[in-house]
C-alpha cells in the first residue's frame, strides 16, 4: 500500500513531466528518456525527481547501467547561458560549479561520490542527471549517522551503520584531493 504522501510526489512527477512533454511538443522538440517517477527534493535550485532512464544513450554516458537515476531539474531562463560567465546569475554559476565538480569526480574514479551521468539543457530548464541514492539526501544519511551515534552511546548499536562515516571519509578524501 502506498502512503498518501508518497502517492502525491508520484502524481507530481507525472504532472511534470506531462507538463514538460507538451511544452516541448509546441516547440517541435523530442522528450528526453527518462519516465519521472516520483519527486524527491525540493531546493533553492528546483526539484529533484526520481526517474526511471530509457535503453538510450546521452552524448555523454551509458543511461542502459543506471535504470534508475536522480534527475534535477533547475528551471532558468535562457538568457541566463548565454552571457559571459562574469555577469551570470549567481544561482546559475553555482549549478554550473556542481556540474563541473561532479564531472571531474566522475572522471576521476571518485569512490562513495553521488557521480553525475549527464547534464544538458531542456527549453528553459537544465537538467542534471546523477546516480539514484536510495537513501536519501546526505543531509538524511548524516541525521541517520546521528541517531545511530546517539543510539550507540546507550549500547544499541547496528553493526550495518558503523561503516556509514568511513565510507563518508573516503567520499570526502576524493572531494578534497
Amino acid at each position: 500500500m502506498v502512503s498518501k504522501q508518497k502517492e502525491r510526489t508520484m502524481q507530481m512527477a507525472q504532472e511534470q513531466e506531462q507538463a514538460l512533454a507538451a511544452r516541448l511538443q509546441k516547440d517541435n522538440l523530442e522528450m528526453p528518456p527518462f519516465k519521472f517517477l516520483e519527486l524527491i527534493g525540493k531546493g533553492a535550485f528546483g526539484r529533484v525527481f526520481k526517474a526511471n532512464s530509457a535503453d538510450k544513450m546521452t552524448k555523454s554516458h551509458d543511461l542502459e547501467r543506471h535504470k534508475e537515476v536522480a534527475l534535477k531539474v533547475v528551471d532558468v531562463d535562457p538568457h541566463d547561458f548565454k552571457v559571459h560567465h562574469l555577469e551570470k546569475d549567481e544561482s546559475i554559476s553555482t549549478v554550473m560549479h556542481e556540474i563541473k565538480v561532479l564531472t571531474q569526480l566522475r572522471d576521476s574514479g571518485a569512490k562513495n561520490i553521488n557521480l553525475i551521468i549527464d547534464a544538458f539543457p531542456i527549453h528553459s530548464q537544465l537538467w542534471i542527471v546523477t546516480e539514484y541514492c536510495p537513501g536519501g539526501s546526505l543531509h538524511t544519511l548524516v541525521r541517520k549517522m546521528l541517531l545511530v551515534h546517539n543510539a550507540s552511546l546507550n549500547g544499541t548499536q547496528d553493526k550495518t551503520t558503523v561503516a556509514n562515516p568511513t565510507l563518508v571519509a573516503d567520499a570526502r578524501s576524493w572531494i578534497e584531493a
